[in-house]
């Protein structure tokens, strides 16, 4: 297992995204283009206990992310099939219909480990936030453990 560290180049990725936009194949370029940077978030599962929370609170910061030319991707170990389900449902039934941003499958955890976030033994991954400019580098790395859950809040207007 690699340590993704602040400072060091952000391990490559690519895989099937589902999103606003239907399926499509990305990697970390795509999202750091342009003079962009990256929000990467991982994730443990679809419905899970507290994922569809986290991921509709980074949600309804997706605009302020946007101004400030910061792309949102949410990763897990599920497939692309499965976060197309969780995308369809609303939130009252388990899912975050909605969602204005992609979720990334991983489904051999091939990412999560790269990232260092990979709990090998159970093959979900930790909630883990990566920071990544432009240029690739990693600038902020926050882990949490998988019992709690992630907070965000929309910056001031």
């Amino acid at each position: 297992m690699t340590s993704a560290t602040p400072g060091m180049k952000a391990p490559d990725f690519e895989g099937i995204t589902t999103g606003p936009d239907g399926h499509s194949k990305m990697s970390l370029k795509d999202f750091t283009s342009n003079g962009n940077w990256c929000l990467l978030f991982f994730y443990p599962m679809d419905f899970g206990y507290i994922s569809p929370s986290e991921l509709l609170a980074l949600n309804s910061i997706k605009k302020d992310l946007d101004k400030l030319k910061c792309n949102l991707v949410a990763c897990s170990t599920d497939s692309a099939v499965v976060h197309n389900k969780f995308l369809s449902l609303a939130p009252a039934d388990g899912g975050v219909k909605g969602l204005s941003f992609p979720l990334l499958e991983d489904v051999n955890g091939d990412i999560a480990d790269k990232y260092g976030v990979l709990r090998k033994s159970s093959g979900y991954t930790f909630r883990g936030f990566f920071l990544i400019d432009s240029e690739g580098i990693i600038r902020s790395r926050t882990i949490y453990d998988l019992p709690v859950g992630i907070g965000c809040e929309r910056l001031p207007e």
